[in-house]
């Protein structure tokens, strides 16, 4: 889309009347507002006024969604990168105007992607934390309820062991000092099994 400096379209090519649904003739000679939103003309005005007192080429709006505007009145979004055209009488500007439907679309999808992922690993997140407190239960439940029982088999192994070792024949002193023996080896396995 060509503009003079007040904004009025001087000439536009076969993209711009396919994107815009506007003929080259009639859009000679009307303002460049039209193909926009009406709700952005006055902030485009101080722009192009902007623009034309110290024109470059330049993209326009950089960090700002633009939209255009077709006939129909259906808004799509739009890159514009603007060149400035000296004349001897006038300053026009070049505005290459871009469809980024397509795109928008595509970062919408990935936004949404990264939502759910965002999504999903919290919950993920959250499963883990839970089962990792079951795990805590669970050992503290295997230490204690395991230890209690081996505690006591060991302390009346010994006690057997040195009130009544006189008393035991060598055998039974073996077979209890297996059973401590055991007892010992089972808090080690308990300990293993937690770690």
């Amino acid at each position: 889309v060509v503009t003079d400096r007040s904004g009025m379209v001087v000439n536009v090519n076969a993209q711009a009347e396919s994107l815009f649904g506007y003929g080259r003739v009639e859009l000679a000679g009307r303002p460049v507002e039209d193909l926009i939103p009406s709700r952005f003309h006055a902030t485009h005005v101080a722009r192009r006024t902007d623009y034309a007192a110290a024109p470059s080429i330049r993209p326009m709006g950089v960090g700002l969604e633009l939209s255009g505007r077709r006939r129909d009145g259906t808004e799509f979004p739009i890159e514009i990168s603007l060149s400035p055209l000296h004349s001897e009488d006038d300053l026009f500007v070049t505005a290459a105007v871009r469809d980024i439907t397509d795109r928008k679309h595509a970062e919408d999808e990935i936004r949404q992607l990264n939502e759910g992922l965002e999504r999903r690993v919290t919950e993920r997140t959250a499963e883990l934390s839970a089962s990792n407190r079951e795990l805590d239960a669970f050992s503290y439940s295997v230490s204690h309820d395991l230890r209690a029982p081996l505690r006591a088999m060991d302390g009346f192994s010994k006690i057997l062991l040195e009130r009544y070792a006189d008393a035991l024949p060598p055998e039974a002193q073996r077979y209890l000092g297996i059973v401590r023996d055991s007892s010992r080896e089972m808090g080690v396995m308990v300990d293993e099994l937690l770690n």
